[in-house]
């Protein structure tokens, strides 16, 4: 999934990485259970 820079952050939450996961949402493969609670909405 490139358009979340796994690569460079290695999954952390990185401004570029949750600033991806606010445009283009949640995959299978985010964790939801490590999640901060403003975030929330982000994962339906």
């Amino acid at each position: 999934h490139p358009l979340y820079h796994w690569e460079r952050n290695v999954g952390y939450g990185t401004p570029a990485h949750l600033e991806a996961l606010w445009a283009h949402g949640a995959t299978r493969h985010h964790r939801r259970s490590f999640l901060p609670r403003e975030q929330g909405e982000m994962f339906g």
